[in-house]
């Protein structure tokens, strides 16, 4: 399913799980996701960017850490729930919007603005931001 991804979407993920990781999360959340489109320099971090969600606001949105590198798990980071029904419904996004020729990051950006998830919608809201609909 990976292949299906494009190269936005992937560096999107990989950097969601790269900042789990380094925060010693446990799992990816939709905050990390979130973050990863802001770091993916693809047409969805411009569209965040042009409604105020930068990097920087989007890093505010997790919790700070002071984890030290070396003592991270090298194991593989599960998706949080919410994650995986955002994956599910990027998918459901690129076969509606795209007829599934592949996940793109607006796909993403279109599940994140839709989920109703506390995870997100949560700290957006404490932070004053909106995501695009």
């Amino acid at each position: 399913m990976w292949d299906k991804f494009s190269d936005g979407a992937r560096r999107a993920l990989t950097w969601a799980k790269a900042e789990a990781a380094a925060r010693d999360s446990g799992e990816i959340t939709l905050v990390h996701i979130l973050v990863g489109l802001c770091r993916s320099d693809s047409g969805a971090t411009e569209v965040l960017s042009s409604h105020g969600v930068t990097l920087d606001s989007a890093i505010r949105l997790l919790p700070a850490t002071d984890v030290d590198p070396a003592s991270l798990d090298p194991e593989p980071i599960p998706f949080s729930d919410a994650a995986k029904r955002l994956l599910v419904e990027a998918v459901r996004s690129a076969v509606t919007e795209d007829g599934l020729e592949g996940i793109v990051s607006r796909d993403l950006l279109r599940a994140l603005a839709k989920s109703e998830s506390p995870e997100l919608v949560t700290p957006l809201a404490e932070a004053g931001l909106k995501l695009p609909t």
